[in-house]
């Protein structure tokens, strides 16, 4: 087999690994034990390859201010929730990785680690702005973020200071290969001037500092504590070669995750099964016969990885996909006439409480099942199953006024039925709408329940506005039918939920006072945010578009009032805003803002 499962080999960026969905071995358990066997300062030392920079990755990634939580979802350490609950995003963070430390002089050595610091000072460029800091301390930061500090032994322990001054916490300190710098010089023959510089800034930072929280640091060499480490306390080496501390690596392996992927390999084998199927198009149920083919063998997969992992076994980032052969599932129409089959049924309503319970259609097959049977037993590969719709006796929108039987608002406009082609278009969409009943929480959308505008539809060419021109367009005008209804809704109290205005003031209404729709692009929708169901009535006739809404009033309703202005014009531009006023015996209960408009001018 050619198929192969990819594995994380390389990568380094602990967010990158969980939120792109690669495999991950749970090290998290690293950071409870971290917090548990408390260090100030704590070395890791491991070999090449071992992971250390993904750890640190971790690290930064769980404790720093800001970080997204989202990737230790499911993982070992987000069990401990009273740890998470203290630590998990509660400080600055400080890390650098020295491995890209490699001059062939000292003085080279020197600028790539002064350019390391400084873009890491950019990363917290946020305190050039800090209201925690004073002037004097804001220079000091200027100079890291220009790669000018007076004393580059002192820099990291300042960005630490700076830090804690504006979080109010202390800094945690991460160094990824502090040991690179030190081996790079060996080779290049300034290995003293290396380590006295490296003594000075380690010194700085993890000795004498007191706005430090701990410190982690990584390398591939145990350096003496008489070298760069002279003097530091409370210093802990931790190595899977020479153990001062137990640390021990959490292996886990998401196996539901690991499952549904592999299923979905299954799907992409050149030789892979095809399982019977059907489907339903227009009044046809269509069924698909399966055939044989090859699968992913999950277990012995699943047995694979673990021990590859287990073993640290990835070589070339490759695993061999195991497959097995499986025949389709048979056909079962009787069951799938049972998941087909559905009585129509009709809408009714009750009293008290007032609720409307809505119609729904039907489906059943249009010949019997034995002649199914026989359709299917005489097809190759693909049957055809003839259906037809069941309606009900009684549908929602026949539903009187005894369900609703009060009007919560009504808005109206005009047009010039002079126009017939808009007129058309103002009906066709009116009509659509005409009946609709939106149950309680129930969210309407005008795109669609009126549909698409089209030819087939009986829709008429009409001015519209294109670019800042008027031309004729398929379906222009039924926006005066989206304004009309926007009043209406916003009068009965409903909840818009999306509102978009005109390019242009529009004549049958003013500014703040619309609603525009384009199918498939912008719509208007409102939520039916009462207890009860709501009905929409409209009409279209000798030049006025009219909407009502019919529901049940409760002593909670209001008053509304629409308070509309123009704040600002400009040569280009007029700027205008809406406000919805909501009173009670004459006094006014609440004012909120409706919307903020921009409309280009004629």
């Amino acid at each position: 087999m050619n198929q192969t499962l990819k594995l994380p080999v390389g990568i380094e960026n602990f967010e990158d690994i969980r939120k792109l969905g690669f495999y991950y071995i749970d090290k998290t358990k690293l950071i409870e034990q971290l917090l548990q066997n408390w260090g100030k300062v704590n070395l890791f030392t491991r070999p090449r390859r071992f992971g250390k920079t993904l750890n640190m990755s971790m690290l930064r990634t769980f404790f720093e201010i800001g970080m997204d939580k989202s990737p230790f979802e499911g993982l070992y350490i987000s069990k401990n929730k009273e740890l998470c609950d203290e630590y998990m995003g509660k400080y600055p963070v400080i890390f650098l990785s020295l491995k890209g430390i490699d001059g062939l002089t000292f003085e080279e050595a020197i600028i790539r680690i002064t350019t390391i610091i400084k873009n890491e000072a950019r990363r917290h460029h946020y305190l050039k702005n800090s209201d925690k800091l004073i002037e004097e301390e804001i220079k000091q930061f200027q100079s890291l973020l220009d790669g000018k500090a007076d004393d580059i032994t002192d820099s990291i322990r300042l960005l630490s200071e700076l830090l804690c001054k504006h979080y109010g916490k202390k800094t945690i300190i991460l160094i990824d290969e502090y040991d690179v710098p030190l081996d790079k010089a060996f080779q290049k023959g300034y290995y003293d001037e290396m380590v006295e510089l490296m003594r000075g800034l380690l010194g700085q930072v993890l000795k004498t500092n007191d706005f430090l929280q701990f410190a982690v640091l990584t390398g591939c060499l145990r350096i003496s504590k008489e070298s760069i480490f002279t003097g530091l306390n409370n210093f802990e080496v931790l190595s899977t070669l020479i153990v001062n501390k137990n640390i021990e690596p959490t292996f886990s392996l998401d196996t539901e995750r690991l499952k549904k992927d592999l299923d979905d390999i299954s799907t992409k084998l050149p030789d892979k099964i095809i399982e019977s199927s059907y489907y339903i198009d227009n009044n046809n149920l269509i069924i698909t016969k399966g055939q044989d083919g090859n699968i992913v063998d999950v277990s012995q997969m699943i047995t694979v990885i673990e021990n590859n992992i287990k073993n640290l076994n990835v070589k070339d980032n490759k695993i061999e996909i195991i497959t097995k052969s499986k025949k389709p599932n048979e056909v079962d129409i009787e069951k799938i006439y049972n998941e087909v089959h559905k009585d129509a049924v009709d809408a009714y309503f009750t009293q008290e409480p007032l609720a409307v319970f809505p119609s729904e259609n039907g489906m059943d097959f249009d010949i019997s099942i034995e002649d199914a049977k026989k359709l299917l037993n005489e097809s190759e590969k693909e049957c055809t199953i003839p259906l037809k719709v069941l309606y009900p006796n009684v549908t929602t929108n026949m539903i009187g006024s005894e369900a609703f039987p009060d009007q919560l608002s009504s808005f109206s406009t005009n047009y010039s039925a002079q126009n017939v082609n808009r007129t058309t278009n103002l009906r066709l969409a009116a009509n659509k709408i005409n009946g609709t009943v939106v149950m309680p929480g129930e969210e309407f959308s005008y795109n669609k329940v009126v549909g698409e505008r089209t030819i087939a539809a009986g829709y008429k060419e009409a001015p519209i506005y294109v670019s800042g021109r008027v031309e004729d367009g398929l379906g222009g005008g039924i926006c005066q039918i989206t304004t009309t209804l926007y009043n209406a809704v916003v009068y009965a109290n409903l909840e818009i939920t999306e509102r978009t205005n005109h390019q242009f003031v529009p004549s049958y209404a003013g500014a703040s006072r619309d609603a525009t729709v384009v199918y498939g692009a912008i719509d208007f929708k409102f939520k039916n945010n009462r207890n009860y169901p709501i009905k929409i009535l409209c009409s279209v006739s000798s030049g006025v578009a009219n909407f009502q809404i019919l529901g049940l009033k409760t002593s909670e309703d209001y008053d509304v009032e629409i308070y509309s202005r123009i704040t600002s014009k400009t040569s280009n531009s007029i700027n205008s805003e809406a406000y919805k006023i909501l009173k009670k015996d004459g006094n006014i209960i609440s004012q909120s803002l409706l919307s903020k408009d921009t409309y280009k001018r004629h």
